[in-house]
Formats: C-alpha cells, sequence, structure tokens
C-alpha cells in the first residue's frame, strides 16, 4: 500500500466516524459513563481498519480487477476473527443461520423491494461491466451485513441494550448508530483535494437510512445477519442488472 493511499482512507474513515462519534463520545463523556466511550473508541479503530483494508490496492495477479474482492474478503475474514477476540458469540453477532428457513425468503423480498425504491430514484447511468455485476451479486452483503448489523450492532446493543419494540422485534440506541455510520459512510466523501464532500441528494439519505433499518429488522427478526445479506446483495446485483438491460 502506497503512502497517500493510507493516508486517504484514514481521512476518510476518520472524517466519516467522526461526524456520528464526535457527539456519542462527547455524550458519553458528559455522562461519565467508561463503556458509552469504551464502545465508540472501539468502533472508530474498527471504522479506521476497515478502510485501510478496503482502500489497499489490488496487486499481481489481482492487479486487473475494477473492485476490492480480496479485500472485502479480508475484512469480513477480520470480523468474525475480531468478534472471537472480543468474546462474542455466533448468536450475539448473528453469524449463525437464521432461525427460521422462512427468514432468508423474507430477506429476497426486502432486496427486491428496494430494486423497486432504487429504480424510482434513478439507475445507473452508463452500462455496467460483467465484474460490476457478479460483485454486488455476491460481496457487499457479505462484508458490510457481518460489519454493521453483526459486529457494530453487537458492541452497541451490548452498551445500550434494546428497551424498545417496534415492528415485532426489540431494538435499542445501536440500532440508529449503526444506521447513521452506514448512511454516512456511503453520503460522505474525500475529493482529489481531500476536501469533504457531502452528497446532497436527501432522497438518497432516505433510502439508506430505510434501507439500514430494514436490514436491522431482519437481523433481529431472525436472528441472524443471514437474511439481511441476502437482501443486501439483491439490492445492489439486481439494479445492476437491470441497468445492463435497459442499456443493452
Amino acid at each position: 500500500m502506497t503512502l497517500p493511499t493510507f493516508s486517504y482512507s484514514i481521512a476518510l474513515a476518520a472524517t466519516q466516524l467522526g461526524i456520528v462519534l464526535a457527539p456519542i463520545i462527547t455524550y458519553g463523556a458528559c455522562r461519565r459513563s467508561k463503556k458509552i466511550c469504551a464502545a465508540a473508541l472501539l468502533t472508530l479503530a474498527l471504522g479506521l481498519l476497515q478502510s485501510a483494508i478496503l482502500f489497499a490496492p489490488n496487486f499481481g495477479c489481482l492487479a486487473w480487477l475494477q473492485y476490492n474482492w480480496l479485500q472485502k474478503v479480508t475484512m469480513l475474514l477480520c470480523t468474525l476473527a475480531l468478534a472471537r477476540r472480543f468474546g462474542f458469540s455466533s448468536a450475539d453477532c448473528g453469524f449463525a443461520p437464521p432461525k427460521y428457513r422462512s427468514a432468508l425468503v423474507v430477506g429476497l423480498f426486502v432486496g427486491i423491494l428496494f430494486v423497486g425504491i432504487d429504480a424510482m430514484t434513478g439507475l445507473p447511468n452508463s452500462r455496467p461491466s460483467t465484474e460490476t455485476v457478479l460483485f454486488q451479486l455476491t460481496i457487499p452483503g457479505l462484508h458490510e451485513e457481518f460489519f454493521y448489523r453483526g459486529l457494530l450492532l453487537c458492541i452497541w446493543d451490548k452498551c445500550f441494550g434494546r428497551p424498545w419494540s417496534a415492528c415485532g422485534v426489540e431494538f435499542g440506541a445501536g440500532c440508529i448508530i449503526t444506521t447513521l455510520l452506514f448512511t454516512v459512510g456511503h453520503q460522505v466523501a474525500l475529493d482529489d483535494h481531500w476536501k469533504v464532500n457531502v452528497n446532497l441528494d436527501i432522497l438518497g439519505w432516505i433510502d439508506l437510512v430505510l434501507f439500514s433499518l430494514a436490514m436491522c429488522w431482519l437481523r433481529y427478526r431472525s436472528g441472524s445477519v443471514w437474511p439481511a445479506v441476502i437482501a443486501h446483495n439483491a439490492n445492489n446485483g439486481l439494479v445492476q442488472v437491470i441497468a445492463l438491460t435497459a442499456h443493452s
């Protein structure tokens, strides 16, 4: 990894995470809550690690790839290893299979539902490559659901608990925090001059917030991240398939 790439990845992660975590750390400090501050600092460390791994350049026989397949898989393995290192069980993080088989079908249905929402807000303007379609159909959900709705959600649920009930599930502030982390991570970037660039498309923000909340619901309802993985990959991939068909 070159130093500029590493520096950019850390700066980007610090910017995205700071937007969400700075108020939480301030709140924890005012409450003198070591638990809240520790959860926030752990999330910060994990976010920086994730960014450093995902921005690592492809090399050798992988240099021709457009997407970071290896980096995503590496982050998935790190998530599994870190969860075990922290003493979290598969059930804690939702890594185990869902409680009922139909949960996977529900996940697929939710993913297709959001494809319809994405189609209304706008499809890709150009014809996606074959690699784009294959990548979006398989990889994003594996990494992001295990990380956000698995490990991070577990950390914050253990911090704040799940005292609220809605839509047949119990949830807490962890659902809101991980949704904000997920959404800001997709909507805030740095440009070529390292200036903060915020996507001002309100519909895009709303779509991501609703999508993340739906993934949290799938995770809680089924006790597993796997329905969310199915939904996430179906959503990302089918949008590209539609775009491929539209531009053929």
